[in-house]
């Protein structure tokens, strides 16, 4: 387009274009490296008709503005560029209010010479001062801006993070950015749209500040005190050099340190305020700040690892595969794993060799101190209250994999009643206080919904398991002790004796196979839980049946090692379960090419496939015919078998990958969960004249008193007849109060 001079605001006023354009406001004053690339970047990544209105402040460097002219003389950029020469210099503050009367009736952008924008920030910006009719500023993120820095927060960098281009940098925030517009206490100068209806009521800058710094501010606090806010366009980024226009000499820092005292003056809640929003981690500029950062750098996840002991089962193989998938996501830039301080052979054979996992050997669960992942993420499920804690401190957000709600639902399964209500409670806390949930099926997350235990909105999703076969550990099989008598093609029947595993129905289905003239044996093996075991229905099962005894073999707890011999010498694994949440045994079943008889219970309904065979219902007649076809027709028994691997082709560890990520990101685009306690059912049991407990400061005693307390104290008519202020009795009820809680 053209390049126009002006000597007046007025002057220049006459030459911009008049469209529903903002005025691109780029005041200069030497700096002429800086200057050259906000000239390229804008007319790169700006629309056409967006007019640039160049300030010069009658800098000794011309430059600048020569190179306008050659520019213009070379390639003419398709905008309208308006250069407003004053006579003489007069300092950032007066120069910019001679600018805002150049707009005209335009909105106006404050853009500073030592600022690179990216693709689309304009759009953007214009999109969150739109968003609200109440709108005075928006303020763009970058790497040099105190509260609204990335990807340091609060922390001013030199340089595009990541050693990124500004436009790459920019399109990542963008595609990242959750589009909170987290409102701030001021604009920040670096990059400002200014919406004219904001000018029109308010008022230009208080030349009390001139030539610059604190105008900005106080010019938010007027727009604020007249109703006005100030939002950040989180999804905008733009490279900020800054110091560039006044430099950092002792006559600037003085100056700088009067004008902040006119401003604690004049706002003397603004320092506080900032402060307060600087250090906020729970709010939405925290959560746009967070997402910007993982935008930029990639996603750093920490996970809990401390269940990593000495041998693997089945818990330490989804933490190990968990880790290594999410290791090779591209947009994973690093995996912090926490272990115990003897980290075992195979999680180092795991992770030796990969460079994004880093490997944190954990004394204890002391929270901890210094820079915290982007995300914890807990693959199981939490079994304290402090582990809670632990992990807000080594992520700023927390997720946590609920594996299924069968013990909340069974008493059966604790030996005291307290137990099972502290359970209860901390599920509840973990539901509330965490970030985000994940589930091993869709019934264990209706379930969870069910409960109470989903709160609305709280990110979640389904995490089948892989269901690849995993050996972290390289054995030899061995054969159990206590099997010399089950002959090769025998039934497995494999899970720890919980009451639910209904391993009682496994022994009917045998009673009901020897009653066809099969005369296979049963293995039972599975750890006995301390408590909710069906080993004595099955003992006197047992002594009812005398003639089975010789045909049950029951291993209690085994190794891996003979796990896989028992897999490789059934004929059949019996999977008669009443609720699982995932159900991973006719997985491993079928890749040692032994078919499985299962329920469709719990989640099984949703990972087997469709068309097995299966425990219809619990007849054990039924279900002895359906086992017997199985063992006696090996063609029947290789069908199950490459039918549930082929299902199970569905369930990978990439999967498992993507889906994880899929809730991190969303926990990481939102602010943090504030919920710092839930108010347990022990609360009421006191309340109803039940279990009181022994003390403690988090006792029944204790919580019933406080709560009679704040139930009195929330009723002033009462409070004011029966304990009247300043008298004796209230003195008395006051040490008394006192006296039973340091007893307590």
């Amino acid at each position: 387009m053209s390049l126009f001079q002006a000597r007046t605001p007025a002057e220049a006023a006459s030459l911009l274009p008049v469209n529903d354009q903002p005025v691109v406001i780029v005041p200069v004053f030497n700096s002429y490296d800086d200057v050259v690339r906000c000239y390229e970047a804008f007319f790169r990544n700006t629309p056409a008709d967006v007019p640039l209105l160049v300030v010069d402040d009658r800098g000794w460097d011309r430059r600048p503005f020569a190179v306008l002219k050659e520019v213009f003389d070379a390639a003419a950029p398709a905008h309208d560029v308006v250069v407003l020469e004053q006579v003489s210099n007069k300092g950032f503050l007066l120069t910019m209010n001679d600018a805002f009367v150049a707009a005209g009736r335009s909105d106006i952008v404050i853009l500073n010479s030592d600022v690179i924008v990216g693709p689309e920030w304009l759009q953007r910006m214009r999109e969150a001062a739109f968003s609200s009719s109440t709108v005075a500023t928006v303020t763009a993120l970058t790497n040099h801006g105190t509260i609204v820095s990335v990807p340091k927060r609060n922390v001013a960098t030199d340089d595009v993070p990541g050693g990124l281009s500004v436009d790459e940098a920019a399109r990542r925030v963008a595609a990242g950015s959750p589009r909170l517009r987290p409102r701030i206490p001021t604009a920040i100068g670096h990059c400002t749209y200014v919406k004219r209806s904001a000018l029109d009521v308010v008022g230009a800058f208080d030349p009390a500040f001139n030539p610059g710094y604190g105008e900005e501010v106080d010019f938010s606090q007027r727009a604020l005190a007249a109703g006005f806010e100030h939002v950040v366009a989180d999804d905008v980024f733009v490279f900020h050099k800054g110091g560039s226009s006044f430099g950092r000499s002792p006559e600037i820092e003085k100056r700088k340190h009067e004008h902040e005292q006119i401003i604690q003056r004049r706002y003397p809640y603004y320092g506080p305020w900032v402060r307060r929003s600087s250090m906020d981690d729970y709010s939405p500029l925290a959560a746009s700040l967070l997402a910007a950062r993982r935008s930029l750098q990639g996603l750093v996840i920490a996970v809990d690892g401390m269940c990593l002991g000495p041998l693997p089962a089945g818990t330490q193989v989804v933490v190990v595969e968990t880790v290594r998938a999410l290791a090779q996501r591209p947009d994973v830039y690093q995996v912090l794993v926490y272990t115990p301080m003897q980290v075992p052979d195979y999680v180092w054979n795991a992770f030796g060799n990969n460079a994004k996992v880093e490997i944190r050997r954990t004394m204890n669960l002391t929270p901890q101190l210094g820079e915290k992942a982007h995300v914890a993420y807990r693959p199981y499920q939490v079994r304290d209250a402090d582990e809670l804690e632990w992990l807000r401190s080594i992520g700023d957000r927390v997720v946590v994999n609920q594996l299924d709600l069968i013990a909340y639902h069974d008493a059966a399964y604790f030996s005291r009643d307290h137990s099972w209500r502290a359970y209860r409670d901390l599920a509840k806390l973990s539901a509330y206080v965490v970030d985000g949930l994940t589930y091993l099926s869709e019934h264990s997350r209706e379930a969870a919904r069910a409960e109470g235990l989903l709160p609305e909105d709280k990110p979640n999703k389904v995490i089948y398991c892989g269901t690849e076969h995993t050996a972290l550990v390289q054995t030899d099989s061995i054969r159990p002790p206590g099997t010399e008598s089950a002959e090769t093609g025998f039934i497995l029947c494999l899970g720890v004796s919980y009451l639910h595993k209904n391993r009682l129905f496994a022994l009917a289905v045998l009673a009901e196979l020897h009653k066809q003239g099969w005369r296979g044996s049963l293995v039972l093996a599975g750890a006995q839980p301390p408590d909710g075991s069906s080993l004595a229905a099955e003992a006197r099962f047992l002594l009812e049946h005398p003639e089975l005894a010789e045909f049950v073999v029951n291993l209690g707890m085994i190794s891996e090692a003979e796990k896989v011999w028992l897999y490789q010498n059934a004929g059949l694994v019996l999977y008669p379960t009443i609720s699982e949440g995932f159900g991973l045994v006719p997985f491993e079943a079928a890749h040692y090419g032994v078919p499985c008889l299962s329920t469709r219970q719990g989640s099984l309904a949703e990972v087997l496939p469709e068309d097995i065979p299966v425990i219809a219902d619990f007849d054990p007649a039924g279900a002895a015919g359906t086992a017997r076809a199985l063992l006696d027709d090996p063609a029947a028994g290789q069908k199950v078998v490459d039918q549930i691997l082929s299902k199970g082709s569905e369930f990978t560890w990439s999967r498992v990958a993507s889906d994880v990520l899929e809730v991190l990101h969303e926990v990481t685009s939102r602010p943090a969960c504030r919920v710092v306690a839930i108010r347990g059912e022990q609360d009421y049991a006191f309340l109803a004249g039940a279990g009181f407990g022994s003390g403690g400061s988090g006792s029944p005693v204790k919580k019933g008193i406080d709560f009679a307390v704040d139930w009195f104290l929330a009723r002033p008519d009462i409070r004011v007849k029966l304990v009247p202020p300043n008298s004796k009795r209230q003195a008395l009820v006051r040490k008394g109060i006192d006296q039973v809680h340091r007893r307590l």
